[in-house]
């Protein structure tokens, strides 16, 4: 059946049929201006494009991520259809995804021995489009771990570090092999993890070997490298052997790794075969062991480390035991039956001493012995003077014997008296004796006596232990000279005797002792007392001894009334614990004067000393300073020597040249009492040597009063000098017996003002000749 068309049925007006025709034409511009709309997709005879920019990213081996790109008008219409090829297959349909999306995740098990290639079409219901080009290849890759180190931390475990190189590992696998050939799994770990402590039983010097791969879901990676490793054990280092005792050992060493269990101790006498003595927990490096030790016998240890599965090496030292001998040894003989040896104790672990003496050559033999930790020991014996004693000692242990002191070898000794002195005491029927006692063991003294000899003694007394004095009674001759000497005695010996002591009796009339000086000519001073300059003297008489304080009492007792005008002249005082025939002391240089004075007149001589220049007025009381013009030194009467005339008269006058330190002598002792040997005592004049010219204590007994006032020396030529004009202090000589030697020498020089009245201040007389 045929159709007609729609405008040939209907008849129409002139007007109206413009209207339409102008209707239908404005529709028909109206649809030609407007853009052609695909709004039939279903149509097969449109062709759908093929998608464009096709990518297929691996995003794990479950996974790839798909992307493409279509024409924007026919997306909302269109799904896709996803195409997977693998390697050399045919594609096959994977999914089909919603309208209008442009990616899609395929989730698969993506081999990594496989490739993958992927296709994209648009589906508009049975409408197909073209398929897009094909995706890049893709291939699983799946970097093994790399970097692997492999450290031993015990014979049991060891530590393995990897560097991760993959993101989708679900685990590590660890293999271990002790051939490179053949490896087991051992352990494995989680994903994202680089290192694990591989725990197992290790032993020493073995080289094992370790690889490491990542595991995934679907694949294995490739192994890291290999690394092997061997287990090394040290062994203990620095082992030091030490015997605190001759029944213990004390072990040190150092411990050189911390997985150990523990450390055994083995002992030998030879060094070769050993036996296990001992062992100790980890971290222990000390051991003390006990036994039976000679200082003959080396000993040598070992010590090794154990662990669960293994032995260290061993460490090895030797020792043997130090039983060092007492040293310092020294001895002193307390009597004649008694000595004291003292050491000092060099170890710690004797049980005791023992004492061996012998007497000069003979063999020793043990004589004593102590306990342990004993530094002196009082030993008994007969010992005498005629003999060397020889003494060591050891000490001694539980098992050995340590070696010998240094021997020391002693004389006994029997110190004499010292010191003896002998005077008369105040009347011609007794004599006093006094000494120093040198020893505390005597059983008595044996005073021995010659007259007018120094050589041939017999024993006239005794006298018990301790006893310094004695009281010689009998009738004397007043022309002879006395002399003693005195020895200690014990119940074995006898000492040697004390120095020889001499005395006569000394008158006490007032016309004293003098000695006549030859003027001369001689050199004053020393080398700390400078200048040292030339000195010229006329003859002169000096005091034979110092005044006693006997004759100064005598003179005093004489002067001390109105008439004769000596009123305030001291008593002065018994030299020092002496009686009135030692020396006066404790008088000044004013009473000197005046007592000079007091002497001449009472002896029928001219006064020295004066108030004025005139020579009118003598000087007998007050402390007036005597000037050099109030002085007759033409009187004959007696007076103070000047400092040059006291100087002259202790080297010897013309004997001078003999230059001795001391008056008379180059040792102190045989003309001086002094600090070393006075007994803190002054002693009767004339009881110590006398110096050439006869006088006797220029050196030391008491300082003695000069004329001078103290000042420096000239350096010039002078002849009969009378010191400075004035001055603040006078001269002192000669030393005194609290003083030391060095004072006692004859250029030595002292001072103090003239009012001083001293203990150790005494003086002695010169005259005009």
């Amino acid at each position: 059946m045929s159709h007609k068309p729609f405008f040939s049925s209907v008849t129409l007006s002139a007007s109206r049929r413009v209207l339409i025709f102008t209707f239908a034409f404005l529709i028909f511009l109206s649809l030609s201006c407007k853009k052609y709309v695909y709004d039939n997709p279903v149509d097969a005879n449109v062709k759908l494009p093929a998608p464009t920019n096709v990518t297929a990213t691996l995003s794990a081996d479950t996974a790839v991520i798909l992307t493409w790109s279509y024409v924007k008008k026919y997306l909302p219409q269109v799904q896709f259809a996803i195409e997977q090829k693998i390697d050399n297959g045919n594609f096959t349909l994977v999914a089909n995804t919603e309208k209008g999306k442009t990616t899609f995740i395929h989730h698969f098990a993506f081999s990594t021995t496989k490739t993958y290639q992927y296709r994209v079409r648009a589906i508009a219901d049975k409408n197909k489009g073209q398929y897009s080009q094909f995706s890049s290849s893709i291939q699983i890759s799946f970097s093994p771990p790399k970097n692997l180190t492999a450290i031993f931390l015990a014979d049991t475990a060891v530590n393995l570090q990897w560097r991760d190189s993959s993101s989708f590992e679900t685990v590590f696998l660890i293999e271990q092999s002790t051939d490179s050939v053949h490896f087991l799994l051992v352990d494995s770990t989680l994903a994202n993890t680089d290192s694990l402590i591989l725990k197992g039983n290790f032993l020493a010097n073995q080289l094992y070997y370790f690889r490491v791969r990542a595991k995934s879901k679907n694949n294995q990676s490739g192994f890291t490298n290999v690394v092997s490793k061997s287990f090394s054990f040290p062994q203990p280092t620095e082992l030091t052997v030490n015997f605190p005792t001759d029944s213990t050992v004390s072990l040190q060493w150092s411990d050189s790794n911390n997985f150990e269990t523990g450390f055994e101790i083995e002992e030998s006498t030879n060094g070769i075969t050993y036996q296990l003595k001992d062992s100790v927990g980890a971290n222990i490096t000390t051991k003390k062991l006990n036994g039976i030790f000679y200082t003959t016998q080396t000993m040598y240890y070992r010590v090794r480390a154990k662990s669960k599965n293994n032995f260290s090496g061993y460490v090895a030292t030797n020792g043997r035991v130090n039983f060092p001998p007492p040293s310092n040894l020294t001895a002193a003989f307390l009597t004649d039956t008694s000595v004291q040896l003292q050491w000092r104790d060099s170890s710690n672990f004797e049980t005791g001493f023992l004492i061996e003496q012998k007497d000069d050559n003979n063999a020793f033999q043990t004589v004593d012995s102590t306990n342990a930790n004993t530094i002196t020991k009082i030993v008994s014996g007969v010992f005498l003077t005629s003999h060397i004693y020889t003494f060591r000692v050891r000490a001694k242990s539980k098992n050995n014997l340590s070696g010998y002191s240094t021997e020391i070898a002693k004389p006994f000794i029997f110190p004499p008296p010292y010191y003896l002195s002998a005077y008369f005491n105040s009347t011609f029927d007794t004599i006093k004796l006094s000494w120093q006692d040198t020893c505390s063991f005597e059983t008595g003294f044996e005073i021995e006596e010659s007259i007018n000899d120094s050589n041939n003694f017999s024993l006239i007394d005794t006298v018990s232990a301790n006893v310094i004095t004695a009281t010689i009674s009998g009738t004397f001759d007043t022309s002879s000279t006395y002399y003693f000497r005195v020895r200690a005695k014990s119940t074995n010996n006898a000492s040697s005797f004390s120095n020889i002591a001499n005395t006569r009796y000394i008158s006490t009339f007032f016309d004293i002792a003098m000695v006549s000086v030859q003027g001369g000519t001689f050199q004053m001073g020393s080398s700390d007392y400078t200048p040292i300059h030339s000195v010229t003297l006329s003859n002169f008489l000096i005091g034979k001894y110092e005044v006693t304080y006997k004759q100064w009492n005598n003179v005093r007792d004489w002067g001390n009334n109105v008439e004769k005008g000596y009123t305030d002249l001291p008593s002065g005082r018994k030299g020092y614990n002496g009686d009135s025939t030692h020396p006066v002391t404790e008088v000044s240089w004013y009473d000197i004067m005046k007592w000079c004075n007091a002497l001449s007149q009472k002896n029928g001589r001219t006064p020295v000393y004066y108030t004025n220049s005139s020579f009118t007025t003598v000087y007998k009381t007050g402390n007036t300073d005597v000037q050099n013009t109030w002085v007759n030194w033409n009187a004959n009467g007696f007076r103070l020597p000047t400092e040059a005339e006291w100087e002259y008269a202790a080297r010897g006058g013309i004997h001078a040249s003999d230059n001795y330190t001391y008056s008379g002598s180059n040792d102190v002792n045989t003309v001086a009492w002094y600090s070393s040997n006075s007994g803190s005592n002054t002693h009767l004049g004339g009881t110590k040597q006398a110096n050439q010219l006869g006088i006797y204590d220029m050196s030391g007994n008491v300082w003695e009063w000069c004329w001078d006032w103290y000042g420096s020396y000239s350096s010039s030529s002078q002849t009969n000098p009378q010191g400075p004009t004035s001055g603040s202090d006078r001269v002192l000589r000669g030393g005194s017996f609290n003083y030391n030697d060095d004072y006692c020498r004859v250029a030595n020089r002292n001072n103090n003002t003239p009012v001083n009245r001293t203990y150790n201040y005494g003086f002695r007389l010169a005259r005009t000749n």
